[in-house]
């Protein structure tokens, strides 16, 4: 019996020191419960004024882009108390949440690509006994936010949002405070809609050996279309145009050149733009009835002058169309017309240039200065080469870059495809040089009329140029059709 009651007494101990270890594990587990789950002390979070920013971009019609800086927001991290131990913090990039944010407060927010925005400092750190962060976490656009602006010109108005999560918190004693812990950043983009003309290169037009410009072409002909700058019209707008001749001084001055005002004017044109519409065409109104105007050179500002419901784009505001009536040649051209279907091989005023592989030939409307659609190969340059035909318009202009400047260039030959149907019966011979056509300028040097199937034209004195213009083409039947483009230079 003392055997059993020794054993017994000894096994009490035992027992004791067993409870003893298993009570420490169990404080050890809660410690570890509250160090990094749900019952931590210490909560991280966002302060209020970092959890929501926002960003305006106007993309104006006159003044640029405005509010285009890259950097959009920066913010440290918080804790509620002081961290126990070095405390890392990261913050992540949620688009996930946009979705839900937009049906929460019905709002229609867009994401930006990852490949986007550029996050800096995404993990912050909180030094022991600290209670914010000594670094900040940043959320930057890689490009200028003036690249929003554009909106590939569908709507005038985008928002997007960039959510940022902390995701973890790896300090001792601390966890995510969840109704604090995702900063909003909304980015509003606002692109201004504008009515201009879209094309402000300078329109020429040309005519010789005219009594009055009646005879040829009509004032009330002259045509003109504005545009809106990015997307439809939000509103019906209202537009008035006139010719300003106030402008004609300056563009002289400008450009070296000494234009005169149509005598009689224009009259103002008021167009209606309807909401939906994003261009609109129409006609000059000439005041003079008629429109015998002395010979000259006249240039014609067309500009919109006032809008209602969109604004006018001043960079784009005038449209210059030149009108030469009579100018006398910078250098004379003589022609020698064939009956003949067969090709002169020498004309006697130079050598035919045989490289033509660099040339390229535009073909315009001479009235609007559209880009004509030919119906067969646009190729007067190859070897045997291929025809070009085209139905409209009656007039037509020919623009001839050669590639590169030339010199010393003696004249010119160009074939029609027939002896018949397709003969191009007059030309305003026009050339300039590199510097001039980038200027808008060109040399006017004579007319060619009653011509036949072979038009071979010499200058008088050689010239320079890069641009060879056949301007006012216009067709003797049915059809316009050209072969074999030369130019000639001397020996």
């Amino acid at each position: 019996m003392k055997n059993l009651i020794l054993n017994k007494y000894i096994c009490i101990p035992a027992i004791l020191s067993m409870a003893c270890i298993f009570s420490g594990c169990e404080n050890k587990i809660d410690d570890f419960g509250k160090n990094t789950g749900s019952d931590a002390a210490n909560e991280v979070y966002i302060e209020a004024k970092d959890r929501t920013a926002n960003y305006v971009i106007t993309q104006t019609v006159n003044d640029g882009t405005q509010g285009a800086d890259t950097l959009l927001v920066k913010f440290p991290v918080h804790s509620t108390l002081p961290v126990t131990g070095t405390t890392k913090v990261k913050v992540i990039l949620d688009n996930s949440l946009i979705d839900v944010y937009n049906a929460k407060n019905e709002t229609d927010y867009y994401p930006f690509s990852n490949d986007d925005l550029e996050l800096k400092q995404g993990t912050l750190t909180i030094a022991e006994g600290q209670t914010i962060s000594k670094d900040s976490v940043s959320i930057a656009y890689k490009e200028s936010l003036s690249t929003l602006s554009g909106l590939n010109g569908q709507v005038g108005k985008k928002n997007y949002l960039i959510p940022l999560r902390i995701l973890t918190s790896s300090g001792l004693d601390t966890k995510i405070k969840y109704d604090e812990r995702i900063c909003y950043v909304t980015v509003n983009v606002t692109q201004e809609n504008g009515i201009l003309f879209k094309n402000t290169a300078l329109r020429n037009m040309s005519f010789a050996n005219i009594p009055a410009v009646n005879d040829i072409f009509d004032l009330n002909t002259i045509s003109f279309s504005v545009s809106t700058q990015y997307y439809a019209l939000d509103a019906t707008a209202n537009i008035t145009l006139e010719v300003d001749n106030s402008l004609i001084a300056a563009y002289n001055a400008e450009y070296g050149t000494n234009y005169l005002a149509v005598p009689g004017g224009f009259n103002p044109v008021q167009v209606k733009m309807t909401q939906g519409t994003s261009t609109f065409s129409g006609l000059l109104s000439y005041a003079d009835e008629s429109k015998n105007l002395p010979a000259g050179s006249y240039l014609i500002p067309i500009k919109i002058s006032q809008a209602d419901n969109v604004q006018i784009v001043d960079e784009q505001k005038v449209f210059y169309t030149a009108l030469n009536l009579n100018i006398a040649a910078a250098g004379n051209v003589t022609t020698t017309l064939l009956t003949s279907a067969t090709e002169i091989s020498d004309p006697g005023f130079g050598t035919s240039q045989a490289d033509r592989s660099k040339y390229v030939a535009r073909y315009l409307n001479a009235i609007t200065g559209a880009e004509v659609n030919v119906s067969g190969p646009a190729n007067i340059f190859g070897t045997g080469a291929t025809s070009l035909t085209s139905s409209v318009p009656a007039a037509m202009d020919i623009v001839i870059d050669l590639g590169r400047e030339v010199e010393n260039i003696t004249g010119w030959s160009l074939a029609s495809n027939n002896a018949t149907s397709m003969i191009t019966e007059y030309y305003d011979i026009c050339y300039a040089t590199e510097a001039m056509f980038n200027n808008k300028q060109e040399i006017f040097a004579g007319s060619l009329n009653n011509c036949l199937q072979f038009v071979y034209a010499s200058f008088n004195t050689p010239v320079t140029a890069r641009y060879i213009m056949l301007r006012n083409a216009k067709r003797k039947s049915n059809y316009f059709a050209w072969k074999s483009f030369y130019i000639y230079t001397i020996n």
